[in-house]
């Protein structure tokens, strides 16, 4: 046989071996990796390999307690606008050498980079992927019936696939405190129907304040009832209510987070219609904490954003000393010593620099 033919059948034999794995021709374990069968957040029952050491991670939700947990050297890169945060570089400087994925990223990318699981925000992402042969799970912000149920979910996932490394521990203590935190609440806020409510702002876009989460299986409608307060975004048909309605319901409490929202804030206070709103003129309209990810996100510091809800919500109940705890969490989790002003910088939705994350 020639060389040309050879080369002809070489080709041939890549080029097969190609289409074997982009179309799905995955191993059934008897390549030597283990498998695990888990139900992601979205309900899907979901076969993947353990102990995955390349991992795409495309829910911003996922990012930060895959860091936390002492999985940060298990991932090859992250959505692109985590790496937008002057935070993440700061609290991890690891995350520098990330690539930068999208929910376009083709598959092409994904098999060129030798990722072995993708962490989805989105089910359509994730069964495209697995179609191809990749592995991957969908992580979502949103449960079912509401979020209550689902605040250990994803830490609970990633305990069952990576063993060892002392991942079981980390989610073990972080459970344990955001226990506590949350049984305190429930102690002594009274139960029964809400005579307050609260209406959240996503400030992640310059979209103002008429931009919200319009569901009552958010993180954002289960901590308001942890806290004896009505979520008045869980009956919006929009995520972005008419200022009529939002005048109307003139919430008592309004809350604001990602990297706009002191923006927002500002231009709430300054705005002839939205300054009449009882929140604004009454000092009621509250930061939420910017760190690796914004707090509300699925995230270790969760635990910092309802103990800081708690002392704004009730101050003569709650006392938790906030600040010190997220001093604590990031040493604990990032293994990051941070300031008094790193910490007020967080908690204001600043940037390490103390200006306005955008």
């Amino acid at each position: 046989m020639n060389g040309k033919a050879l080369a002809v059948i070489a080709v041939a034999a890549l080029t097969c071996a190609s289409v074997g794995l982009f179309y799905g021709l995955r191993s059934d374990g008897s390549d030597g990796h283990d498998e695990i069968e888990i139900t992601d957040m979205v309900g899907d029952r979901v076969t993947i390999r353990k102990n995955p050491s390349k991992v795409a991670v495309l829910a911003r939700s996922a990012v930060d307690m895959m860091v936390a947990f002492g999985l940060g050297d298990r991932i090859d890169g992250v959505y692109y606008t985590v790496l937008d945060n002057a935070w993440a570089k700061f609290i991890y400087p690891e995350s520098e050498g990330y690539f930068k994925y999208s929910y376009d990223t083709t598959v092409e990318t994904y098999v060129s980079r030798g990722v072995d699981l993708v962490i989805a925000p989105e089910k359509y992402i994730a069964d495209n992927l697995r179609s191809h042969g990749i592995d991957s799970f969908t992580v979502s912000q949103y449960g079912n019936p509401n979020y209550d149920g689902s605040v250990f979910a994803f830490a609970e996932i990633v305990r069952s696939v990576w063993d060892g490394g002392g991942a079981g521990s980390k989610i073990d203590d972080w459970e344990r405190g955001f226990d506590e935190v949350r049984s305190e609440i429930l102690s002594k806020v009274p139960g029964g129907e809400a005579e307050k409510s609260v209406y959240y702002v996503r400030g992640d876009k310059n979209k103002g304040i008429r931009y919200t989460e319009n569901s009552e299986k958010t993180v954002q409608n289960t901590f308001a009832k942890y806290l004896g307060l009505d979520y008045v975004g869980k009956s919006y048909d929009s995520s972005e209510p008419t200022a009529e309605r939002l005048l109307a319901d003139d919430p008592d409490y309004i809350i604001v987070g990602g990297a706009y929202q002191n923006r927002i804030i500002a231009d709430a206070k300054s705005d002839p219609v939205w300054k009449n709103l009882s929140a604004v003129k009454g000092g009621r309209i509250f930061n939420i904490g910017v760190g690796f990810v914004m707090f509300e996100q699925n995230s270790v510091e969760l635990t910092i954003y309802l103990a800081d809800l708690a002392n704004k919500i009730y101050p003569d109940r709650f006392a938790f000393d906030v600040p010190q705890m997220l001093k604590d969490c990031m040493l604990k989790y990032f293994g990051k010593e941070i300031s008094d002003g790193d910490a007020e910088n967080m908690l204001s939705g600043r940037g390490p620099d103390g200006e306005s994350l955008a």
